[in-house]
């Protein structure tokens, strides 16, 4: 796997490669440092922007035929300009001032080597330390209503797997799902990651899946990119202890008494996505999951409670003071950014995900870590311990699942 996933970035090279060969020879800086740093430079980062733009906006849309016959994937295309600009940036331009200043004397070549070397560490920062350094994010979410008396339940949310190699991370992340205990565990889509390998990407998603559980269970909904692979998300889950929730719903037990519903939305089937947010209330409290966080417009008004969603990676890339450059979600940027929001009538928690885009897309994260959420969920005046109305503490733990609305 390590070798398809090192074909991508190496296309993405190439490319860069190619664009600024062309414009370096066309405005004759071959030989002249300053040429180069005045014409070649700036003309090839702005022509690789440019690309970027156009493969992320509109290409994708013309050659998706194209992507799909090489690599499988129909839009696989919009984030190869991503790549190239990002590659060219660091890597190839930096590289071209090196060549040149090498014969501008030391002074030149003295700084030239100290701007590679700054690129490359932004490069490893963004590549490699940042996208394998999970923060453990911890919210109350405060229900209204939460039955009285009963204690807080825990929930983990594993969002946007997307694991192109089994390393270091998912190991860290299993060790952090089991010190933290969770009494459920849900999963907002996107296990896989975009690969030329879909049974090794599928092994890093059950690796993760076999590694974590929870008294309540692991229920995971439909991504982008979970349908790609051959046998989509049921094949992803299949001998796992997770469960796949395809616009279905479950009735779980809350520790203490009382139940709440737990709904799991695929935008993928539309009309069994209908239905669900249709169907009457199966317990007084309701939590819906989904992926992407913009179908909180119809499940606000749908009554439910809470709404867990992912798909927005956070922006992966957040400029402090600015904000995330992409999300790829309809949702104000504020809320698309991660995080606890009140939204269309109720709690919406946008995860800022676990992995990052892959294929074409170098793993880019910067300012915004991997996430593994521990979501508190309890009544207005519920105290860990204690009943809300002030009664004795609870009774044991006894959870359980009832059947699926739709099996």
């Amino acid at each position: 796997m390590f070798a398809a996933y090192l074909t991508y970035q190496l296309i993405d090279v190439a490319l860069a490669l190619l664009v600024v060969a062309w414009v370096d020879r066309r405005v004759g800086g071959r030989a002249s440092l300053r040429r180069t740093l005045t014409r070649s430079v700036p003309l090839s980062a702005a022509l690789l922007l440019l690309i970027a733009l156009v493969c992320g906006a509109w290409l994708h849309h013309l050659v998706g035929w194209l992507a799909w016959n090489l690599f499988e994937r129909p839009w696989s295309i919009r984030f190869l300009g991503v790549g190239a600009a990002y590659w060219g940036g660091t890597l190839v331009l930096p590289a071209l001032v090196v060549a040149r200043a090498w014969r501008a004397g030391r002074v030149a070549r003295v700084g030239s080597l100290l701007a590679l070397a700054a690129t490359l560490l932004l490069a490893f920062e963004m590549s490699w330390r940042e996208p394998r350094r999970i923060v453990v994010e911890r919210r109350a979410v405060v229900l209204a209503d939460w039955p009285l008396g009963a204690p807080p339940l825990t929930v983990a949310v594993l969002a946007d797997l997307q694991s192109p190699l089994l390393c270091a991370r998912e190991r860290e992340l299993v060790a952090q799902v089991a010190a933290a205990a969770p009494d459920l565990i849900v999963l907002p889509g996107d296990l896989v990651a975009q690969s030329f390998a879909d049974a090794q990407s599928i092994a890093c998603a059950r690796f993760v899946l076999d590694g974590t559980q929870a008294p309540l269970g692991s229920f995971a909904v439909n991504g982008d990119i979970d349908p790609l692979v051959e046998g989509g998300l049921a094949e992803v889950v299949r001998g796992t202890r997770a469960r796949a929730l395809a616009n279905e719903s479950v009735v779980l037990a809350l520790p203490g008494g009382g139940t709440f519903e737990l709904a799991g939305f695929d935008a993928e089937q539309p009309e069994r996505f209908a239905e669900l947010l249709a169907a009457p209330p199966r317990a007084p409290l309701r939590v819906a999951l989904v992926h992407k966080p913009e179908h909180v417009e119809a499940l606000g008004p749908a009554g439910f409670d809470l709404v867990i969603a992912g798909h927005t990676h956070g922006g992966q890339i957040v400029v402090p003071g600015i904000g995330p450059l992409v999300t790829l979600s309809k949702l104000p940027d504020a809320i698309d950014a991660g995080g606890l929001h009140a939204f269309a009538g109720t709690e919406l928690y946008v995860s800022r995900g676990l992995g990052c885009e892959a294929g074409f897309a170098p793993p880019l994260r910067l300012f915004c870590p991997p996430e593994l959420t521990l979501l508190e969920l309890r009544g207005p005046t519920a105290r860990e311990g204690s009943a809300a109305d002030g009664a004795p503490p609870a009774a044991p733990r006894t959870p359980s699942a009832s059947d699926a609305r739709h099996d």
